[in-house]
């Protein structure tokens, strides 16, 4: 069984969703972020392990606390995403984990059918990625540790899945892609999750 590794920040006012702290203020942005985290989690099939590697390191115990006892928790490394990502990978590798799914804590729309189709898909392909409507991704799985696909990528930016792609074919993996999802960075992105996923929301 696959597991999910988790890129997450700790969940506190100021230090999270940037883009929507300037628009909603930073007490509404971090407790949208806590319930797209929340969403998502509740989605994970039963049968994965879960892992959260979060930053700052000093803030695992609040990761704990709010998320539970299932999850192991890891502080993220140093660097920029690519190595962090490339380091949680490597760790939960090492750990014995068969697969990964890496994630964020950006995207709600990410749901039990959607993991369930990339473990499916990860059967027969190395890697599996999960598009994101801005042009990176959402959800990357794999059957193991390929660190070309995590180093000299332009993060942040509108080429992160375009970069990703040309990488696994340079190195002749099999990769599916699943549907593409939106990420929740802006104003704009929360306001079209509110009204198909969270229209109870006060915020």
């Amino acid at each position: 069984m696959p597991t999910a590794v988790f890129m997450l920040k700790v969940p506190v006012s100021g230090m999270v969703k940037a883009r929507l702290a300037a628009a909603l203020g930073p007490d509404k942005a971090c407790a949208i972020y806590r319930r797209m985290v929340e969403r998502v989690f509740a989605e994970l099939p039963d049968a994965w392990s879960v892992e959260v590697h979060g930053t700052p390191p000093e803030g695992l115990e609040m990761l704990a606390s709010w998320l539970g006892r299932r999850p192991i928790y890891r502080a993220q490394s140093d660097g920029d995403l690519g190595l962090r990502m490339l380091n949680a990978c490597r760790a939960a590798f090492a750990g014995g984990a068969e697969s990964v799914v890496l994630l964020g804590g950006d995207c709600p729309w990410h749901t039990r059918a959607y993991f369930e189709k990339a473990a499916s898909a990860l059967l027969t392909h190395d890697v599996v990625i999960g598009p994101a409507q801005d042009g990176g991704y959402t959800l990357l799985a794999l059957k193991q540790l390929h660190r070309t696909l995590f180093e000299g990528i332009a993060w942040s930016t509108a080429s992160v899945l375009a970069e990703t792609l040309d990488r696994a074919r340079v190195l002749r993996l099999r990769v599916a892609q699943l549907d593409i999802l939106h990420d929740v960075d802006d104003l704009a992105a929360w306001e079209l999750a509110r009204a198909e996923l969270f229209a109870d929301s006060p915020d």
